[in-house]
């Protein structure tokens, strides 16, 4: 009887404001997921960059870009599926970037781009906030 049942790796990274040691990271995940038989691996939002909105024009990218070209290579050297987390994409405004998301499949080739919609925006009494729409 044929199996159809598929492993699943979600990856947890504790992202900071160093994006090279970001993406090493996941890279490295992604290859330990892989190696565990994982046929899709799901890396978390913002996988490249968490930290100051001053760092986002200097490591905001293109899609397709740097990033999404080793996420790209991942995929096809193991031949899983992979979804890119998200990554800050950039846009034509100076000062607005997307929250961007992309799958790629077991060849390398990119399936499927996601730009968040719902923004999340809270402001609780000065101590916590967030402002996605911005």
């Amino acid at each position: 009887m044929e199996s159809n049942t598929m492993r699943v790796a979600l990856v947890q990274i504790n992202s900071r404001h160093d994006k090279e040691a970001n993406i090493r990271r996941a890279e490295e995940l992604i290859d330990q997921a892989a190696a565990t038989g994982a046929r899709l691996v799901a890396l978390p939002e913002y996988v490249n960059f968490l930290g100051p909105r001053e760092m986002h024009d200097e490591i905001a990218e293109t899609i397709p870009g740097p990033i999404t070209e080793r996420f790209s290579a991942k995929a096809r050297e193991h031949g899983i599926y992979l979804l890119g987390g998200s990554i800050h994409e950039r846009t034509g405004t100076p000062g607005k970037f997307y929250n961007t998301s992309v799958l790629y499949g077991p060849d390398g080739e990119m399936l499927a781009k996601y730009r968040k919609i719902h923004l999340f925006d809270i402001d609780l009494t000065g101590n916590v906030s967030a402002n996605e729409s911005a």
